[in-house]
Order: C-alpha cells, then structure tokens, then sequence
C-alpha cells in the first residue's frame, strides 16, 4: 500500500479483514463518512464478513492502482478466475472513507442508461429470454407490445437497461411510494423486474443497474427500500441472503376464474363514490403493515392516471365491500414449465380492495362476481394478496386460493417490536 491517505485507511481495511467478527457500529463511525457510498456486502453483517474475507484471502494477481492520495484500487483474481476491483476513496479533511465500492471487472463494454418507451420491445424481449426459476418450475412473463403497460399505473418509476456491447442484456426498475411502518408514513423505493440475459448473468450487471436506479430511488433520496422475494426462488434469495425477511409472510392468492366464477354482483363504481371507497379500503388495512391510508385525491390520481387500464370503472362496490381489478392478461400472458406440463395464463389482479367488519359475504360475491366476468373476457386466474393476519384471509382461505408466501425484506423504517401480530398489506401495482 503506498503511504497515503488512502493507502493507510485501506491498509487498516485488510487487516482488520483477518478478524472474523464484522466491523462494529463504532468501527463504522470512525472509519467511514456519514453517508458514505458503500457498494460491498453489508461490513457489520457476520455472513458477509466472512464472504469478504475469504474473497481477500484467496484472490491472487492483486494489482495497486493509485489515482491520488485520496484514491486507490485493488484489482485481483478468485480463485475461479473472475477478476474483481475495489475502488476506495477517503476525504481529505476526515481521512475516513467516503468511497467503498466491490465490483466486477467488465470484459465487455457495459453501457447504463435510463430506458424509454422506444426501448419497451427490447425490454420484453429480455423478460421473454430470462424466465424465473422457481423450484422445479420454469416462470416466463411475455409483456408482448407494451412492456410499460404496468409502469404507467405507478406514481413514480424508473428503468434501467444495461448494454454490453451495444447490445441489451439486463433491466431493472425502481418505483416509489408511501407506506406506513409501525403507523408513521415513509417513502420507500421498490425494486422489481430484474432480468438478466443468461449469457450475461454473473457479471456484476446486477449492481451496475443498481447504481443507476440509486440516484433517484435509494437514500438519501427516499427513507428506504424493498423487495418481495418467493421463498423458492433460489436465485433471488441469494440477493436477501444477508437480510432478515418480515416475520409476517405476504400470501400472493391465486383464484382460478372458472372453478371460483359466480353471478355478477355489485355496481361499477363513478367519481362521486371516492369518499364511500375510501372509507372502505382503509377500514380493511389500517393497522396492516405497509399500507399508507388512502384519501379522495390520492384515490383519484391512482384511478385517473392510466383509465384505459384502470379507472373508476374497473371497482365493484357493494354495501359493505370494493373490489378494483386490472385484467392484466390484457397486457401481458404467462407461461409456466414444470413437471406437470406447460402452460399460459392470462391474470387479472386486484389492486384496490376494502370490506368493513361483518362484510366477509359482500367481499366474497365481488370476487365471485369478477371471477365470472374475467372468464367471459379469457382470463385464467384471478391474482389478490393477504397475509395470515389480514381481514380478507379467512375468505380467501375458504375460496381455496392457492397460497405462495413472499419474504418481504426492508430497509431502512426500524421494524416494530408487534410486527409479527399485525397484517402485511401488498399493493399489487407496485409487485
């Protein structure tokens, strides 16, 4: 290490790695920066230490590049070949870390960018080619011609689109929200639709992506982020391997529309109901994590900002229940590998929904209700959310919906002590 600033944080850095126990909250203090950028596995996480350390002990060829005083890299080898570059920088006052960034040595050129509507077939065509592995199941979405249809229900949203070599290879996307933790309001970012070309997986496009979307939708620029991960999607668990998932499981139902379709029931909602929803909706999820409670105009600009989608239309309203449903199958189909055989299933999915105490039946009809509709329209499946603490499970439950629990991970709002009593809501726009 040469005999600079950055050369003797880093110094202190390796060493310290020789410790198995990951760096304290005091360490952190005195040797980083508030608000320093940090793109490594988490330091004071035991499991990610001890990854970082092995990396460091077993890695070879290791080259010093020295930028200035204040910045320096580290570049080496794993043992399976794949070459890797640390990229420190300390601040000159401080001398602390300002900078500590892991990443992989790009072979190709990797471009990031922010994707537009003319990149939508390119970005479908990434999903198409990049299914989802879940257990023994093989999960392909086909988003056909418009690929934003699901972002243009969001409030705020960002696509990132990684090209190696000119070529799209990866994309990720970022939205952002208020939702309730413990009963105070934060602005959370959701990260989902990460896909990754096969031939380009393991390259670090992955945090490439990341460090884009991060300049609008992590902190400081929002109070947190998080993820909805299925329990048997190996590879995405990896990501969350170092995190701790929320004690209460969110349940994603599937309602097959045929097996479940009944009578229509209820009355298309119209503007002038927006009170009578309202109270609706967050008499059902107030006291449920996650959930921010709805007012009129907030209702309004979620139903008005994409009507031919999803508008004021698409709710059924009961005496004492709402049900709002998207038929997403409209805009994009899935196909299913398994064992079992192949399939392709055209979902609708609720995004709004609301029941007062003692309205269990009037909930249960509107479902039923639209089951039958979305039938008639070549639906498959109709697509809800609960957890095992949320009003609508007992229904849902006596329905026969299958059940697949997500582990939620968050970061940032501190988890309540009463987390485990209290229901997960989901909004299923932001899935």
């Amino acid at each position: 290490m040469p005999d600079t600033a950055a050369g003797r944080r880093v110094r202190w850095y390796l060493d310290r790695l020789a410790d198995p126990r990951p760096l304290t909250a005091d360490e952190m203090a005195a040797n980083f920066e508030p608000g320093a950028t940090v793109w490594a596995p988490p330091l004071e996480d035991a499991r990610a230490w001890a990854l970082l350390a092995d990396q460091a002990r077993t890695s070879t060829d290791g080259i010093v590049a020295e930028a200035s005083s204040t910045e320096l890299e580290l570049v080496a080898a794993t043992p399976e070949g794949r070459r890797w570059r640390y990229r420190f920088a300390v601040d000159p006052a401080t001398q602390r870390f300002s900078t500590l960034v892991l990443e992989w040595v790009q072979e190709e050129r990797v471009h990031v960018r922010w994707a537009t509507a003319a990149d939508g077939p390119a970005l479908a065509d990434i999903e198409r080619r990049s299914p989802m592995i879940v257990g023994d199941v093989k999960v392909t979405i086909d988003r056909g011609s418009d690929y934003f249809a699901v972002a243009r229900l969001m409030e705020e949203v960002g696509v990132a689109l990684a090209e190696v070599d000119g070529v799209p290879a990866a994309v990720n996307c970022a939205a952002t929200h208020t939702a309730c933790v413990d009963g105070k309001p934060y602005r959370l970012a959701y990260y989902h639709h990460l896909r990754i070309l096969p031939e380009h997986q393991r390259k670090g496009l992955f945090q490439q992506l990341n460090r884009l979307l991060s300049e609008r939708f992590s902190p400081p620029y929002v109070d947190g982020t998080y993820a909805y991960v299925a329990r048997d999607n190996a590879a995405s668990q990896r990501l969350f391997s170092f995190a701790e998932a929320w004690p209460v499981p969110p349940l994603l139902c599937e309602l097959p529309v045929d097996k479940v379709r009944g009578p229509r029931a209820g009355r298309p909602a119209v503007r002038e109901d927006g009170p009578r929803i309202v109270d609706l909706i967050n008499a059902a999820h107030t006291g449920e994590e996650m959930f921010s409670p709805y007012s009129a105009n907030f209702l309004t600009a979620r139903l008005e900002r994409a009507p031919q989608q999803y508008t004021w239309s698409s709710l059924r309203l009961a005496e004492s229940a709402v049900v709002g449903v998207w038929p997403a199958g409209d805009s994009f189909t899935v196909l299913t590998d398994g064992p079992d055989g192949s399939t392709v299933d055209r979902q609708a999915l609720v995004l709004d929904y609301g029941l007062l105490p003692g309205g269990d039946g009037d909930y249960e009809e509107l479902l039923r209700g639209w089951c039958g509709e979305l039938a008639d329209r070549g639906h498959t499946q109709l697509m809800t959310f609960t957890s095992p603490r949320s009003p609508n499970y007992p229904v849902l439950r006596d329905l026969g919906a299958e059940m697949r629990p997500f582990d939620l991970f968050l970061q940032g709002p501190e988890r309540p002590e009463a987390a485990g009593e209290r229901g997960v809501y989901v909004d299923l726009i932001h899935f």
